[in-house]
């Protein structure tokens, strides 16, 4: 091995482990332009570099973060490779509403009783997997053949709600696992059992 291959060889290393370190998985491909409503747009527009060269596309969220990855390996052996990072801000409680519980007044009688509490951090969840189900909807009619969707049981449900007819009938799969946070050789394995 000549010297300069094994300095490259290191460099990647280093910064593979670095990446590791940091439970991070970033590509060149990460907030390029202008954010719309806290989503990654790509160079070029919403086309993906190698995505017709992936067997499948494999979605891996939770409501907050979103890895969008090709897998280009075998049946047994998925080859993952990150595609584009999608992330929500994540604003404090007080950001998104400080409003006090509502109350009810009884008809009859001095009784008040409150109303339930309306849970700000669920609703911002459930409108960035709504904006995740239109991101794979521009895909399916971009041309992506197949994909598999991982996430948390809940997220996944909210996620399967949103999806629209042509996204769902090219999900190969589905698996109710939290692997965002995981490197990509993690995910690779949990894919593969």
């Amino acid at each position: 091995m000549s010297e300069r291959k094994a300095r490259r060889a290191r460099r990647s290393m280093v910064e593979a482990r670095r990446n590791r370190r940091d439970g991070r998985s970033v590509s060149r491909f990460e907030a390029v332009g202008p954010m719309r409503r806290g989503f990654c747009r790509m160079p070029g527009g919403s086309q993906m570099p190698n995505a017709d060269k992936a067997n499948r596309l494999v979605l891996v969220c939770d409501g907050a973060r979103a890895l969008l990855l090709a897998d280009s390996g075998i049946a047994p052996k998925p080859r993952l490779k990150v595609l584009e990072t999608i992330s929500a801000p994540s604003a404090p409680t007080a950001q998104l509403g400080t409003d006090r519980p509502g109350r009810v007044h009884e008809s009859k009688g001095a009784a008040r009783s409150a109303v339930e509490i309306t849970d700000l951090h669920a609703l911002a969840e459930a409108e960035f997997l709504r904006g995740l189900a239109g991101r794979l909807s521009e895909l399916v009619q971009g041309g992506a053949g197949r994909i598999l969707i991982v996430a948390p049981p809940k997220a996944l449900g909210t996620l399967r709600e949103a999806l629209s007819a042509q996204v769902k009938a090219v999900v190969d799969g589905e698996m109710a696992k939290d692997l965002v946070k995981m490197p990509i050789d993690e995910i690779e394995r949990h894919i593969a059992a």
